[in-house]
């Protein structure tokens, strides 16, 4: 089985799960996270922890959270159909603060697992997720 990637410059179309049986869902756009960016933001965790000798667990959560929103806000280009209290929420820093860290955590996960994924996978990724818009390519 061919593993495919993505383009660096691929926007990837998410449609979280709770999203998925909908008319009109919400999509989140969003850049393909290559493995090694994945390891990046794992890399910073681990490093502010291990720094702080896990002596400070709310420092620690309250860093990794930093992280994570860096992580979030830099792959995360847009969002549609996203609203509260009847204002469409269109940014990664806007949908960051809005949503609930359930949603957040999905994201952060299906940006990590595109990294990963072969061609079958790859399909059932656009099929359960939304699309993939950029060509697949075999490496």
């Amino acid at each position: 089985m061919a593993i495919i990637t993505f383009d660096k410059d691929d926007v990837i179309e998410y449609v979280p799960v709770s999203e998925r049986n909908s008319e009109n869902p919400t999509v989140v756009l969003m850049k393909h996270v290559t493995f090694a960016v994945a390891q990046k933001y794992q890399k910073m965790i681990a490093a502010q922890v291990k720094g702080m000798g896990g002596f400070n667990p709310e420092k620690i959560a309250e860093n990794t959270r930093m992280i994570q929103k860096k992580q979030f806000c830099e792959n995360v280009i847009g969002v549609r159909n996203f609203f509260v209290k009847g204002r469409e929420i269109s940014t990664s820093a806007e949908l960051y603060e809005a949503a609930d860290s359930k949603l957040i955590i999905e994201l952060i996960n299906a940006m990590e697992d595109s990294a990963r994924l072969t061609e079958g996978q790859l399909k059932n990724f656009a099929q359960e997720s939304g699309t993939a818009s950029g060509e697949e390519k075999a490496s």
